[in-house]
């Protein structure tokens, strides 16, 4: 096993298969991205069942943290996104809804964790 360095400057060890993990989760991502936004492009949404959606969106959701965790702190979605503002309220309200957290606790949260 080797030594990784991450952004936090924690030394952790590193099994081999993760770094295969991340070369084959890159290929896979820019594909993976084709294909959803060729789906939007043809209004096909409604052929994709829901819990693929669920599926896909929890595992990116936790990586996200994990890596938010680790220091690495980046807007989830980039800044030129074509993503709209009422597209964010629904996912955002969503996520806090599936989990029972109100407006004002997410508001407390990012002022006490320094998040804003």
């Amino acid at each position: 096993m080797s030594q990784l360095n991450n952004s936090v400057e924690k030394n952790i060890e590193f099994h081999p298969k993760a770094l295969e993990n991340v070369e084959e989760i890159k290929k896979l991502s820019a594909k993976l991205t084709g294909l959803i936004q060729e789906t939007l492009n043809l209004h096909q949404s409604d052929q994709l069942e829901y819990e693929a959606l669920q599926d896909l969106l929890e595992v990116i959701i936790q990586l996200y943290g994990q890596k938010y965790d680790d220091g690495q702190r980046f807007p989830m979605i980039a800044p030129d996104s074509d993503i709209n503002a009422t597209t964010a309220l629904v996912a955002a309200s969503s996520l806090l809804k599936m989990k029972n957290i109100e407006i004002f606790e997410l508001g407390m949260w990012q002022s006490w964790s320094g998040s804003r």
